[in-house]
C-alpha cells in the first residue's frame, strides 16, 4: 500500500533499514546547447553510462534498469513490497547550466535510427511491449546530427490500445546528438519536449509509424517514456535537493526494472560541457 505518513517513512529508514541510494556523476552531455532546449542526459558520458539507443532499425527494444546502464534503483526486493524515489540531491559546477529544469525519467521503450533522410512511411517492428507501465510519452532523440527543422506524422497507439490515432510533430532542428527534437518548433522555450498527442489521448503504448514531411537529416530515435519527477537548479555550484514526499505529498513509485535518467531544460546560454553530480536515495515498504 502507498507509504502515507512521515511516521512510515522514517520507520522504514531507520528501523528496517530498506532504503538505497545511488549517484550519478555525469562529465559530458550534448554539447553546444543554445538556450531554451530539452537535451537528454542520458547520451552524455560518465554513470550511469552512455545510452546509444541501441537496437535493430525502427523495432520496438525494452529498456530495462541493470547496474551501470541507468541509474540503479538498488537490490531486488520481496513480493508484496513496493519501491518509492524518496529524494534527489544535485549540483552543476558549470557557467551558464543555470538555470536549469531537470526531469527524471524511466525510459521504457525506444525506436532506434529512424532516418532523418527518407520522406517514405517509416513503420515499427513491435518486436517488445511497453514494460512496467501501460503507455508513457513520447520524445524524439536526435542520435546522428539533423541539418534542418522538419515536420513528421505519427500514427500510434493510445493508452486505450485504440490504434491509427494521429499526431503532427515539429522536429526542431540541432546538430548534436543527444538533442531532443521534439517540442514547437519556435525560438521561445518549449513547454514540454514531449510529443502532443491527438486530442483526448493521455498517452502512447506504442507507435505504429513515422513519416517525414521533408527531410530532417541524420538518425532519430522515438523513446516513450514515463516522468518521474522535476526540480530547477537556480544557480551554479548550488545542491538543489528535492523531497517528493515533503514538496508534493507523494513518494513516485519505481517499478522493478526501472531504466532512470535525466533530462534538462537549459535556459541559460550555450554551454559545452556536463559536469553534474547528485544521488537518488529509494525506500520501500
Amino acid at each position: 500500500m502507498p507509504m502515507q505518513s512521515v511516521r512510515a517513512l522514517a520507520a522504514t529508514i531507520e528501523d528496517t533499514g530498506e532504503t538505497w541510494t545511488s549517484w550519478f556523476y555525469k562529465t559530458g552531455g550534448p554539447s553546444n546547447a543554445g538556450a531554451k532546449r530539452w537535451l537528454d542526459a542520458s547520451m552524455g558520458a560518465g554513470t550511469p553510462k552512455y545510452n546509444a539507443y541501441v537496437g535493430s532499425q525502427g523495432e520496438a527494444t525494452a529498456l530495462v534498469g541493470t547496474r551501470n546502464n541507468s541509474i540503479y534503483v538498488g537490490p531486488g526486493i520481496d513480493a508484496g513490497k513496493t519501491r518509492y524515489l524518496h529524494s534527489v540531491q544535485m549540483i552543476c559546477a558549470i557557467a551558464n547550466l543555470a538555470p536549469s529544469t531537470w526531469m527524471l525519467l524511466d525510459y521504457l521503450l525506444c525506436y532506434p535510427l529512424i532516418d532523418g533522410d527518407s520522406t517514405d512511411q517509416q513503420d515499427m517492428v513491435q518486436t517488445d511491449a511497453i514494460p512496467r507501465y501501460a503507455s508513457g510519452q513520447v520524445m524524439i532523440v536526435c542520435t546522428t546530427p539533423a541539418v534542418t527543422d522538419a515536420q513528421a506524422t505519427m500514427i500510434y497507439t493510445n493508452e486505450a490500445g485504440v490504434a491509427g490515432r494521429s499526431t503532427q510533430v515539429n522536429l526542431r532542428f540541432q546538430n548534436q546528438v543527444g538533442h531532443i527534437l521534439s517540442g514547437p518548433n519556435t525560438a521561445q522555450a518549449p513547454l514540454t519536449p514531449f510529443v502532443t498527442l491527438q486530442s483526448g489521448d493521455a498517452g502512447v503504448k506504442s507507435i505504429e509509424s513515422i513519416t517525414l514531411a521533408t527531410p530532417l537529416g541524420g538518425f532519430a530515435a522515438a523513446v516513450i517514456v514515463q516522468p518521474v519527477t522535476t526540480w530547477t537548479i537556480p544557480d551554479n555550484n548550488l545542491f538543489c535537493e528535492v523531497n517528493p514526499f515533503k514538496d508534493k505529498a507523494v513518494l513516485p513509485e519505481i517499478r522493478n526494472g526501472a531504466y532512470l535518467n535525466l533530462i534538462y531544460l537549459q535556459l541559460g546560454a550555450a554551454v559545452t560541457a556536463l559536469p553534474i553530480m547528485g544521488h537518488l536515495q529509494f525506500v520501500w515498504s
